[in-house]
């Protein structure tokens, strides 16, 4: 199971870009963020990873400047 979101500096959801089971290898994904009314600024992004052997989370900043 994989999901990547974005959240504003608050801490509230902004999007869900993926939210699915996918097979192992690696893929890409792209967000078209002017879709969302999103004012300048910091985002954080979070990807969860999970298996049957286990699940590991990432997050990262992004700037979104217009």
């Amino acid at each position: 199971q994989v999901s990547l979101e974005v959240y504003d500096n608050m801490g509230r959801k902004i999007n869900t870009i993926i939210n699915g089971t996918f097979n192992s290898g690696f893929y890409n994904s792209e967000w078209d963020a002017s879709l969302g009314n999103l004012s300048n600024g910091i985002y954080t992004y979070r990807l969860s990873v999970s298996s049957s052997k286990g699940s590991e989370v990432q997050s990262g900043k992004l700037v979104i400047k217009k």
